[in-house]
């Protein structure tokens, strides 16, 4: 699964795996059943994360309050 993947790249830092999660579709608005946060809202949460930002508003991350 795709979102596995991205989750799994967010969690090592590995931003050449994540982009590749999302360039196979892998959606960052989508929630885990056990987590609170989309990979996208952990990514704005961690410091050090700006460029898995950029990665997820390239590929369709929504803003929200």
């Amino acid at each position: 699964m795709v979102e596995l993947a991205l989750a799994t790249s967010f969690d090592a830092n590995d931003l050449s795996e994540f982009n590749r999660a999302l360039r196979n579709g892998a959606n960052v608005n989508l929630r885990d059943r056990d987590s609170r946060y989309t990979v996208f809202e952990l990514a704005c949460k961690t410091p050090g994360k700006n460029q898995f930002i950029r990665a997820c508003l390239n590929h369709g991350a929504v803003l929200s309050e």
